[in-house]
C-alpha cells in the first residue's frame, strides 16, 4: 500500500512539474510547444491524459516487484496497468487541490 501512495504521489509530482511548474526554463519550452502546436495545451493540462504519461514514466522507472520475472509483454501489461492508476490517483489528487484551494 505505501509503495502505492509513493507512486502515486511521484506521478502527481512529475504531472505537476510537467503542466504546470514555473520552473525556470521550462515554462518557456512548455509555452513554446504550446504555441506551436494548438491541441497540445489540451493535453498537457490534461490530469487525464498528461497523468497517464507521466505514470507511465514513474512506472518504468519504479517497475511493480513482482514482475522481476515476467516475460515482457507480463511486464508492458503491468506498467500499462500502473499508469492507468496513476493516472486515475493525479485526476484525484488534481481534483483534491482544487477543492482545497477554492476555500
Amino acid at each position: 500500500m505505501v509503495r502505492l501512495i509513493q507512486f502515486v504521489l511521484a506521478s502527481y509530482t512529475l504531472w505537476f512539474v510537467f503542466s504546470q511548474s514555473d520552473l525556470p526554463g521550462w515554462w518557456k519550452i512548455r509555452d513554446n510547444l504550446i504555441d506551436r502546436f494548438t491541441g497540445l495545451a489540451a493535453f498537457l493540462f490534461c490530469p487525464i491524459c498528461s497523468g497517464f504519461w507521466c505514470s507511465l514514466i514513474m512506472s518504468v522507472l519504479l517497475p511493480i516487484d513482482y514482475l522481476e520475472r515476467a516475460s515482457f509483454v507480463a511486464k508492458a501489461a503491468g506498467c500499462f496497468s500502473q499508469a492507468l492508476v496513476g493516472a486515475a490517483g493525479v485526476f484525484f489528487l488534481d481534483l483534491l487541490v482544487a477543492r482545497i484551494e477554492r476555500r
